[in-house]
C-alpha cells in the first residue's frame, strides 16, 4: 500500500468539527447523524480520485491519470490491447473499445456481432493479425506481474514506453519482429 499522504488528515477536519459541535448532542439523533456524515464525507474524500495522486489513499487502485495520459497520445488510427484483464474504465477514458487478450469482458457477446472489431483474440497468431492489421500504433496494457509470468511467449513484441508504470498497469507498444 502507498504511503498516506501527510495532509489527508485534513479530510477528517469534518469529523473534528462535528465532534466538537455535537459533543453535547451526541444523545440526540441529530447530532449522531452529523458526525456519521462527516465520517463519509472524510472516507469519499480518501477514496476519490478526483483530489488528485497525492492526496489520495488509494489512487492506485484507479488508473485514470494513466489512462488520460494515454488517451492524449492516441492518435484515431491506433488501438488498444488489453492483456488477461478487465478494465472498464479504459473505454470511458480513451473514449475507444479496447481488444481483450486471453480475456472476456461484458461486451463480448455483443461484439461477435462485429466480428471485424475483433473484440476478443486468444491466440498469439491473432494478436499479430490485429497488429499488422492496424494503420497506427497498437499499445498493450499489462499487469507487471503477468508481463513476467504470462506473457513471456509474446513479450518478444512489447517495445517499453514513455508512458508511467503504476503498480497494477505497464503500457507497452506492440511491433512485430518478423
Amino acid at each position: 500500500m502507498p504511503a498516506i499522504a501527510p495532509f489527508s488528515i485534513l479530510a477528517f477536519l469534518p469529523v473534528a468539527g462535528a465532534v466538537w459541535y455535537a459533543r453535547r448532542a451526541l444523545a440526540a439523533p441529530a447530532g449522531v447523524t452529523l458526525i456519521q456524515t462527516s465520517l463519509l464525507l472524510a472516507l469519499a474524500l480518501l477514496l476519490s480520485p478526483l483530489a488528485g495522486l497525492d492526496f489520495n489513499v488509494f489512487v492506485h487502485l484507479n488508473n485514470s491519470i494513466l489512462y488520460k495520459q494515454v488517451a492524449a497520445q492516441l492518435k484515431p488510427e491506433d488501438r488498444l490491447v488489453v492483456f488477461y484483464d478487465y478494465r472498464p474504465a479504459l473505454p470511458f477514458y480513451t473514449q475507444r473499445p479496447y481488444v481483450s487478450y486471453q480475456s472476456n469482458n461484458e461486451l463480448a457477446f455483443g461484439m461477435t456481432a462485429e466480428p471485424r472489431r475483433h473484440g476478443n483474440v486468444d491466440t498469439p497468431e491473432a494478436l499479430r493479425e490485429i497488429v499488422r492489421q492496424s494503420p497506427g500504433r497498437v499499445f498493450g496494457l499489462i499487469d507487471p506481474g503477468d508481463l513476467k509470468q504470462k506473457a513471456k511467449a509474446i513479450a518478444c513484441y512489447f517495445r517499453p514506453t514513455a508512458f508511467p508504470q503504476t503498480p497494477d498497469t505497464v503500457v507497452v507498444e506492440l511491433k512485430l519482429t518478423d
